[in-house]
């Protein structure tokens, strides 16, 4: 009776000792808001280990580990983006009125959450004559109040073009204002310039652009 005892005392110290581990890894395991405070935290992935018992694959959350950082532009690393569009135009004089309509390419480079830079080719023809035709390229420094991000942004511009109106060229300064939508790799936008086309000569336009973003 005795021997049984103590044999059954030694299969319980060597179940508990089997076991032990098993107990102390599953009281050990974190919940998803104690993993997030040690993330946050900058806890090192060692003590993590250590405190959680578990490999970083096993104790990230799985919406965490689903979600995608955001674009990761910071200082001036540059966010390109490439795109076309309708182009319409009106140049008003005193006497007469006449509209273009048309389309347009660009590129753009955000090189700041507040500024980009951009160049474009445009090509229209006359609403009402059609062999009148309108060329030419133009840039526009941004100052915006989101351009690299997702989300909304408001954006005055200041550009440089040169065209050419049926064989005779002009170039000028002009100003702009846009407003658009950014999603992770598409960009929605419409824009309003404006500028002196000669002394008696106002020209207006309208620019509506799909991009596609991408980073540096």
């Amino acid at each position: 009776m005795h021997l049984r005892g103590i044999k059954g005392g030694v299969i319980a110290a060597i179940l508990g000792a089997a076991y032990a581990p098993l107990l102390l890894q599953a009281s050990a395991v974190c919940t998803d808001e104690e993993l997030q405070r040690l993330i946050e935290a900058g806890t090192p992935q060692e003590e993590i280990e250590e405190q959680c018992q578990q490999a970083p694959s096993e104790y990230i959350p799985s919406e965490i580990a689903r979600q995608e950082p955001a674009h990761p532009f910071s200082g001036f690393d540059i966010y390109h983006a490439i795109g076309a569009g309708a182009y319409v135009m009106s140049a008003n004089t005193d006497a007469h009125e006449h509209g273009f309509t048309g389309n347009n390419v660009l590129y753009r480079g955000a090189f700041h959450d507040n500024w980009a830079v951009d160049i474009g080719y445009h090509e229209m023809t006359h609403d009402d004559w059609s062999d009148i035709e309108v060329s030419g390229v133009d840039t526009n420094l941004w100052l915006g109040t989101n351009m690299r991000n997702e989300g909304w942004n408001l954006s005055v511009g200041v550009g440089y073009f040169s065209e050419d109106w049926d064989g005779e060229s002009y170039e000028q300064m002009d100003l702009s204002g846009m407003i658009d939508y950014r999603w992770r790799s598409l960009v929605f936008e419409a824009r309003i310039f404006g500028r002196e086309f000669e002394e008696d000569t106002e020209v207006l336009g309208t620019r509506i652009n799909i991009l596609y973003q991408f980073g540096d």
